[in-house]
């Protein structure tokens, strides 16, 4: 907008000017706020994300559905990405990282515990023992995030110990990018090699395999307590983007557990091959055991640390939405609100378009849920009276989850039809609902239209 006085020539400066000026906000911001602030600001380093906000933990559900709401609405194809090539740290250590946001007290202890177990470790530099707390708490939590699955599989201690060098070398090499990024003990520009040292030698003390190194020790139980829980935020996190409004992206290597760092890490080689062979084995023996039903559920749990149980999850879910490419695509998106005892535990909406609905649910907040009992969320007994109303379905009417084959009943509870999500949930923590043809049909959805 000029001012009225300026004339034609006056105006092609103005605009020449402002372009420039435009050029060099979006680097001064990017290198201010996500390459030295987001280096610096510790607090809970999941909520440090490129287009993030490190004050804002999370978003209510009712803030989510006003969201997709008004993406179903006006940008019903835009791009839904939980990872990309600059993104600060892979999607799977974010969804285990926001766990410790459920049990603070818990992660209090255990830090302070560590820092006193490995203050023996540091180096003085400057007169202060090095690294300082910030970049020491920094390295928790990357440990506890990027830490591998524990493999079910017998490996013996050679290949164990190669897995804990090639983790150590990635830790170290993130680690020191970061402290220099953050410029406050040293920087590209301005190197401090004392202090980059010292931070060298504390990652690898942490690292030392030998049976007097206590801090592993205790690291290790509790980091795969949070993995447990974090691998249901990662799964919630993938039906979610695969059926909310928008069209999902997945990238390279995502489709099973993405424990990378921020880059070069995340750009390391993706091995397609192994992606390809768990694949096949889904593809080819995906009808077979699935007439084995739990048996087939047990398997795919036991082989989650390899990421098959995400590749299943990432099959199905696209395998569906381009069977209802027109609900996705411009179908009304419907908020669902659970009632009972764990109805804030769970977040649900209905994709619906004429007289076709299909219905999505996932849990959140697990650990709470379960409180902090390392088991699935699944059942009656975890669940209990939890009930999710479907208004657009009849009594009578079957539900089919698409990852179990299961029908879930449709009943009605003070005068509402819903199902209850002990059912919805019975033996997989997930659900997307289809309706079983076999069973009634839905009934006219009053008020649901299609968007246009």
């Amino acid at each position: 907008q000029f001012p009225e006085d300026l004339d034609a020539p006056a105006r092609a400066l103005a605009r020449a000017w402002v372009m420039k000026f435009q050029q060099l906000t979006g680097p001064v911001m990017a290198k201010g706020l996500e390459d030295t602030a987001f280096y610096n600001f510790n607090r809970l380093v999941s909520l440090n994300e490129v287009g993030g906000n490190p004050g804002e933990f999370g978003v209510t559900v009712e803030a989510f559905h006003q969201y997709n709401t008004a993406h179903a609405r006006h940008w019903p194809h835009a791009l839904l990405a939980t990872a990309t090539h600059d993104t600060k740290r892979g999607e799977d250590v974010r969804a285990r990282l926001n766990v410790l946001s459920e049990m603070p007290g818990e992660w209090e202890r255990a830090v302070r515990h560590w820092q006193q177990l490995n203050a023996p470790k540091k180096t003085q530099v400057d007169g202060q023992p090095a690294p300082h707390p910030n970049d020491e708490y920094l390295l928790y939590q990357t440990l506890v995030g990027a830490w591998p699955f524990r493999d079910g599989a017998a490996r013996g201690p050679e290949v164990e110990r190669a897995a804990l060098e090639t983790l150590r070398d990635r830790v170290a090499a993130y680690l020191l990018k970061a402290i220099k990024e953050a410029k406050a003990r040293t920087s590209w520009t301005e190197p401090n090699p004392a202090y980059e040292d010292a931070t060298r030698q504390f990652i690898h003390a942490l690292f030392d395999p030998s049976p007097a190194n206590e801090f592993q020790r205790e690291l290790v139980p509790f980091q795969q307590r949070v993995a447990h829980f974090g691998q249901f935020n990662s799964l919630a996190q993938v039906l979610l983007k695969t059926t909310s409004p928008g069209v999902p992206d997945f990238y390279q290597g995502t489709e099973l557990w993405d424990l990378a760092l921020v880059d070069p890490d995340n750009r390391r080689p993706v091995d397609y091959g192994h992606r390809r062979a768990l694949l096949s084995q889904l593809q080819e023996h995906l009808p077979a055991r699935e007439q084995d039903g739990p048996p087939f559920l047990e398997w795919l749990w036991r082989e989650s640390p390899t990421g098959i149980i995400k590749l299943f999850v990432t099959l199905r879910a696209l395998h569906f939405r381009r069977e209802h490419r027109p609900r996705f695509d411009f179908g009304e998106y419907l908020p669902l609100a659970a009632k009972g005892a764990h109805r804030d535990h769970l977040v649900a909406f209905a994709r619906c378009r004429e007289d076709a609905a299909l219905v999505v649910a996932a849990p959140r907040l697990v650990f709470g849920l379960l409180q902090g009992r390392e088991q699935m969320p699944v059942g009656l007994e975890v669940w209990r009276d939890t009930w999710l109303p479907l208004p657009f379905l009849r009594p009578g009417a079957r539900c089919r989850n698409i990852f179990t084959r299961e029908l879930v009943p449709v009943t009605e509870q003070a005068g509402a039809p819903g199902c209850a999500v002990a059912d919805v949930f019975a033996t997989f923590p997930l659900a997307l609902l289809e309706i079983d043809p076999m069973g009634n049909s839905p009934a006219s959805p009053a008020g649901l239209h299609p968007v246009e």
